[in-house]
């Protein structure tokens, strides 16, 4: 014959344990409040010139003028469409360079040096030549939604799960050692 018992301990069900008050969540808010903003947003034009794989500094040297010449060429140009187009016109055979328009994106969301770039332009404006490793680029700044505070009440449910799965954390440990202990 054999007897098994068991007990299933759970983040999850140590959380809905937890009982908490209004004051708290205010509280916890009020300390977290950047956590539930929604951050700046920046929309972007870029322009990629590929440096060829091997490259020799001939080539190298091409692909760069290609990049200076086509930051005079889009200097006061106000659509994407027109950007894509002039870019497009001007392109060789020889040297490949790539168009796209990015959704509105936070920062930390791309390449490093050209996130910074972005998010260091005012609105309207082109970057200068950014050189990376693979590829020169320049990047328009074509809109900018700034961070939205939120209140409260938008976020409450999700503040309440918060600070319940935060409380829960610590007190889930706590419980599985006295649950080890105790079935020892």
């Amino acid at each position: 014959q054999v007897k098994i018992e068991y007990l299933h301990l759970t983040l999850n069900k140590v959380a809905d344990q937890i009982q908490i008050d209004s004051v708290e969540l205010e509280n916890y808010f009020a300390n977290n409040q950047l956590a539930y903003n929604d951050p700046e947003k920046r929309k972007v034009w870029q322009i990629k010139i590929a440096k060829p794989q091997d490259v020799t500094e001939e080539q190298k040297q091409a692909a760069k003028a290609k990049a200076e010449e086509l930051l005079i060429t889009i200097k006061d140009i106000d659509s994407f469409e027109s950007f894509a187009e002039t870019v497009s016109s001007s392109s060789e055979d020889s040297i490949k360079v790539d168009v796209s328009e990015t959704g509105f994106r936070e920062k930390d969301q791309g390449v490093k040096a050209i996130d910074e770039v972005i998010f260091s332009l005012a609105k309207g404006d082109n970057s200068e030549v950014i050189e990376d490793l693979n590829a020169y680029y320049i990047v328009h700044l074509a809109d900018i939604q700034e961070m939205r505070q939120v209140t409260f009440d938008e976020v409450k449910k999700q503040v309440e799960t918060d600070l319940r799965m935060e409380k829960a954390d610590k007190n889930y440990f706590v419980l599985a050692d006295q649950m080890a202990a105790l079935s020892y």
